[in-house]
């Protein structure tokens, strides 16, 4: 009877474990900032994500000042490989933007903004460090990144990270991998640094950053606090119906996607 019942049991959550996709929820802490001439105090923003069957959806929740004035809108980017396309959504503005996933960068911009970011260079490089810390029971490798943006033969927006990564995780992170390297690909990185990012192989549990703003230090830091196998909400995957559709995305909507994938705004 008990052999039965145990069966039975198996049977009921089987199809339920097939359901339910892997969710993940992090916290990034900004510390008190110069931003816009006053001074920002520390926040905190919501990073979650759902991964499905080849399909992720990365979403950064907003934040707005006590002023009201919108520090950083809320954002969506799913990436659907199957279907070769990439959704934009933001939420704070409410619209939608569909992009073929492609490399081209006419696909989702105008002409005008492709040729003058072909006048920017992401530069930088990484180092892998013997250290290993320990995030959620997870072993996680660090690397330190710096990381600088070339335009005109200056160098500007510099930044230190400290990224504590692993490869221990119930889900495909390499698709987000390539949603990463999506979202790059629009401010040029130099080859030899494409290739060291590459080596940066896992997800982040956590990470360290440290950027110069006006002579200042700016910091955050993020990390990991919920790995969870759930049911995923329905469209989550998909474009919201009820939102205006746009065609292309601007110079700032990029800027914003960027920093997505860092601590910060630039």
């Amino acid at each position: 009877m008990r052999t039965t019942a145990a069966l039975l049991i198996a049977c009921l959550t089987i199809p339920i474990a097939a359901r339910a996709d892997v969710y993940v929820k992090g916290i990034r802490h900004s510390e008190t900032r110069y931003h816009h001439g006053n001074m920002q105090p520390a926040y905190d923003v919501v990073h979650e994500w759902w991964f499905g069957e080849d399909r992720v959806t990365f979403i950064r929740h907003g934040f707005r000042n006590l002023q009201g004035y919108l520090i950083e809108p809320a954002l969506r980017i799913t990436l659907d490989k199957k279907n070769k396309l990439i959704l934009v959504v933001n939420l704070s503005e409410a619209w939608v933007c569909e992009v073929p996933w492609s490399m081209e960068l006419t696909a989702c911009i105008d002409s005008s903004l492709a040729e003058g970011l072909k006048n920017y260079q992401l530069d930088g490089q990484v180092d892998k460090t013997d250290d290993k810390k320990t995030i959620l029971q997870k072993t996680c490798d660090v690397h330190r990144v710096s990381e600088w943006m070339m335009y005109g033969g200056e160098r500007f927006y510099e930044r230190k990270r400290t990224v504590m990564v692993t490869r221990d995780f119930p889900f495909d992170w390499q698709i987000l991998d390539a949603l990463y390297d999506w979202i790059r690909h629009f401010f040029n990185p130099q080859p030899s640094y494409h290739s060291a990012l590459d080596e940066i192989d896992g997800f982040v549990m956590a990470s360290e950053d440290v950027r110069q703003s006006r002579g200042a230090d700016v910091r955050c830091t993020f990390q990991v606090l919920e790995i969870s196998h759930l049911p995923a909400p329905k469209g989550i995957y998909d474009a919201p119906p009820d939102l205006t559709k746009k065609e292309t995305l601007s110079g700032g909507d990029l800027r914003s996607i960027r920093g997505m994938i860092y601590t910060m705004e630039w």
